[in-house]
């Protein structure tokens, strides 16, 4: 994707270097593999060319994630001791993190302004790290968190990051982010919490609960909990809502009856099953709120794709890769591609006519995937002003030349 705006003369008054660029957005798609040693593989989306990055990577990278402005992505490695690895989209090298990031970290967010990340410390006790992106250095916050510390979800305006403690009984954390102090909410709240989202206007977050088989509403204004049991789908496992907040689907990594997604309407909190899907964990919506992308469990790859609008559905099969997992979609909702952790590939469906194409060549169990776009002049800038040169400091490990 490029722009038409060219920057003709960029003077820089560093060492008397006057550079001449064009200032254009390149898009690339980061796949985090669950392997060790770690590997994540870089997919150049004009060309689907795939690289490896695997110094300053660490071992079972579990999630991912890039900062809102693409310059930075970050990578959660399920290990113990944990870390977090941290590339520079404009040169894909990578630093990691160790210091001030606890046991086996399961999920990160970046807040909306791009200054912190959030990890989930899956341990007993729980944690989150914190880590301040401009130095890249990490704290724990163990007060107020809960065991097994699993998933994360930060409001829009991101005042709070709520956290779910993925323990019998259940519990959900919240941090104020201006204090980074926390505290539990237990009411509401049932046995094995897991993934959770938040409505687009910060006003609730919606909360699987695995374990129990049922969903909490947690108003943010007052961090008060409701449950909703009727029409949930038994092991909630994943959990999202549209763009447009309308609704909430909520899936299970099941085929047996009642059916595997139920659909909450947040206007009334009510919820109905979809029949005729099998088995599917993980999920996915397009920008416009249209359509939702659906990857069944199971070696045979089917992705679904689901109309909101209806709750009618089709099924991609062919070039979908054994057992799809993670999903990323472009800011416009032409392509979405999907991390089959069982073929070492990955899927690419142009959403126009719902054909897929197959990426092949990537590292072992692809799982995590998210895909960053960077202005090339905004980049050169920061490489060699903001982000040059990065200083080695304990718990880091720099990789690249």
């Amino acid at each position: 994707m490029k722009l038409s705006i060219f920057y003709r003369l960029l003077t820089m008054s560093f060492c008397s270097i006057t550079l001449f660029t064009s200032a254009a957005v390149v898009e690339k798609v980061y796949v985090a593999n669950y392997t060790n040693p770690g590997s994540l593989n870089v997919i150049n989306t004009a060309n689907n060319q795939v690289k490896e990055i695997t110094e300053g990577i660490g071992s079972n990278s579990f999630d991912i994630a890039a900062s809102p402005d693409g310059t930075r992505v970050y990578v959660a490695n399920y290990t113990n001791p944990g870390s977090v690895s941290v590339i520079t989209t404009a040169t894909d090298k990578a630093v990691e993190i160790t210091e001030g990031i606890g046991s086996f970290p399961n999920s990160l967010v970046v807040s909306p302004d791009g200054s912190k990340v959030y990890v989930a410390n899956t341990s007993a006790p729980g944690s989150v790290s914190v880590i301040t992106t401009d130095t890249n250095t990490a704290e724990e916050i163990t007060e107020g968190i809960g065991n097994f510390s699993k998933y994360l979800a930060i409001t829009p305006d991101g005042k709070k990051v709520y956290v779910s403690n993925n323990s019998a009984p259940g519990s959900v954390s919240v941090i104020t982010t201006a204090t980074n102090t926390a505290k539990l909410i237990t009411e509401g709240i049932e046995s094995g919490p897991g993934a959770l989202t938040v409505t687009p206007d910060g006003k609730r977050v919606y909360v699987a609960n695995y374990t129990a088989g049922s969903v909490s509403v947690i108003t943010t204004a007052t961090d008060t909990a409701a449950l909703i049991t009727d029409n949930i789908v038994p092991n909630p496992f994943d959990i999202g809502v549209t763009p447009d907040g309308t609704k909430v689907y909520v899936t299970r990594d099941s085929s047996n009856p009642p059916g595997s997604v139920s659909v909450i309407t947040t206007d009334t909190n009510t919820a109905e099953f979809i029949t005729g899907l099998e088995g599917i964990y993980t999920l996915a919506f397009s920008p416009d709120s249209k359509k939702v992308y659906m990857a069944k469990s199971g070696i045979n790859g089917v992705v679904y794709v689901l109309s909101t609008a209806t709750n009618n559905f089709e099924e991609i099969t062919e070039n979908i890769g054994n057992s799809p997992y993670g999903f990323a979609i472009t800011a416009d909702g032409s392509k979405v591609y999907v991390a089959n952790n069982g073929s070492s590939s990955v899927s690419v469906i142009t959403a126009a006519t719902n054909k897929a194409e197959l990426i092949t060549g990537l590292g072992s169990a692809p799982f995590a995937i998210t895909i960053a776009s960077f202005n090339t002049a905004e980049q050169l800038i920061q490489n060699t002003n903001r982000y040059a040169p990065i200083k080695i400091q304990k718990g880091f490990r720099l990789s690249g030349n």
